[in-house]
């Protein structure tokens, strides 16, 4: 899981296998987007469920930034054009 801080509601899931902290991505979308792809990097392929429509976004700069394999924001479905 990751969240701006560590009082942040999800990486106190019981599913969390990692919990790690990382920049609000609504104020510091780069650095989020740096670290987020650093994790996935680290530890391989992982669920995002994002909490805001900022947090969406980031995702997908992380995606576009070299980590398509390992995240994808939302599932693919058939039939429907991806977003490139």
């Amino acid at each position: 899981m990751l969240g701006p801080h560590w009082g942040a509601a999800g990486l106190w899931s019981r599913y969390a296998r990692h919990r790690v902290t990382a920049p609000c991505p609504e104020k510091q979308r780069d650095r989020f987007v740096s670290e987020a792809s650093d994790l996935l990097a680290r530890t391989g392929p992982v669920v995002a469920y994002p909490a805001s429509e900022r947090s969406i976004d980031a995702l997908v700069d992380v995606v576009r930034a070299g980590a398509r394999a390992r995240a994808t924001p939302l599932p693919r479905r058939r039939g429907r054009r991806q977003a490139a």
